[in-house]
């Protein structure tokens, strides 16, 4: 079902409450009315700083009855905010009129069959990168289409999840949302106050931030055609150890700290993501000795579908392989701050420190939380 976002604005609560049941009777009146009509008056008149809610439903039956629940809801004088799964919102003090607002761009990990395909079919600004995809991934191998395996059809579709975990089907699907997203945003007109990317989500974020530029479409298709060749050699490429990535939640940072220190130079810590969330990368005659050790300390432990040691020490063998695809890039000043997971800070200014930090941080630990709470201590308060 396609959805609208709906957006309701007034000088006050009380006067938020008034156009909310008002908006609920002349829906009532009206039931066969067509929402994307409704939305788009809406917008119009929309006032960003005054008392704002918003409401995504899929008609207008649906708007009436969640209108009707946000307003009493509203009639709560010690309610000072709605978050409804369901989509309703509103806050008294909105965090965006208080601290900035940054993107966040994940990274491989995250992909899944059909991600973004409703956002897609909806708007052409998202579905075009994965089309330059296509595009990139055809000149350059002939038989590899991304969107085949993000969005498959027939026999293919069930075993699509286990398709994307290939490491040059996962990043061009990664990057490939990544910057339709960015693209999405940009064509609403939301300019982010600042950018960080976890792990390869940084490929996207360092776009968002403004230090690299496209000037067209045949510019992004030649760099997405060097990203693709980078992976086939990263795939075949021979000095790499194998390493068990694990992920670790529900336990306190001193477990793994305990855990790093029993095996000692076969397992090393790879991101840092929150304060009960960690992800290790095991040589394999240790893997399961420390699955078991993790599970015994009472942590949920899940082995992850692939084998590359991501952002440890053992990833270095293909930092030049990496250094000579970012060379390829014309790197500017970031526009807006841009943050390193591998630092938890800043990015410096200087293109060639950027570009350095860039390859530097495929064999260092991400540090999340840290980059997060450094991010929150400037003033961020929104995370998109």
């Amino acid at each position: 079902m396609q959805t609208e976002l709906c957006l309701f604005s007034a000088e006050s609560r009380n006067d938020l409450i008034a156009r909310a049941e008002a908006a609920e009777r002349e829906l009532r009146a009206a039931p066969e009315a067509p929402l994307r009509a409704v939305a788009a008056k809406l917008a119009a008149a929309w006032q960003p700083d005054a008392a704002c809610l918003s409401v995504v439903a899929g008609s207008a039956d649906e708007l009436a009855r969640k209108l009707a629940h946000a307003a009493k809801r509203l009639r709560e004088p010690e309610r000072t905010r709605l978050q409804d799964r369901s989509g309703i919102y509103y806050y008294d003090e909105p965090l965006a009129r208080g601290g900035r607002t940054a993107f966040l761009f994940p990274g491989e990990g995250a992909q899944y069959a059909n991600m973004l395909r409703d956002v897609c079919a909806s708007f052409p600004e998202a579905r075009r990168p994965f089309d330059l995809a296509d595009r990139a991934c055809r000149e350059a191998a002939g038989d590899f289409l991304p969107s085949a395996h993000v969005f498959p059809a027939g026999a293919a579709e069930a075993d699509a999840d286990a398709s994307l975990w290939g490491m040059e089907e996962a990043i061009e699907a990664v990057v490939g949302a990544d910057t339709a997203l960015l693209e999405l945003t940009r064509r609403l007109q939301i300019r982010p106050d600042a950018a960080v990317g976890h792990s390869s989500g940084e490929l996207v974020a360092v776009e968002a931030a403004g230090a690299v530029r496209y000037a067209d479409d045949a510019a992004r298709v030649e760099s997405l055609k060097a990203g693709y060749q980078l992976m086939r050699t990263l795939t075949r490429r021979e000095g790499v150890p194998e390493g068990i990535l694990l992920t670790a939640g529900g336990i306190e940072r001193s477990v793994i700290d305990a855990h790093l220190a029993r095996f000692t130079g076969d397992l090393l810590l790879a991101m840092d993501n929150c304060p009960h969330q960690y992800i290790v990368c095991a040589r394999p005659a240790v893997a399961d000795a420390v699955e078991r050790g993790l599970m015994e300390a009472g942590a949920i432990v899940t082995r992850l579908p692939f084998a590359r040691p991501y952002h440890t020490s053992w990833f270095e063998p293909v930092l030049d392989a990496i250094r000579g695809y970012l060379d390829g890039f014309t790197l500017e000043p970031p526009a807006v701050p841009f943050y390193s997971c591998a630092t938890a800070d800043v990015f410096p200014d200087d293109p060639a420190k950027v570009r350095d930090l860039c390859v530097a941080q495929w064999a260092q630990p991400v540090r999340f939380r840290e980059t997060v709470e450094k991010m929150y201590a400037d003033g961020v308060r929104v995370f998109v």
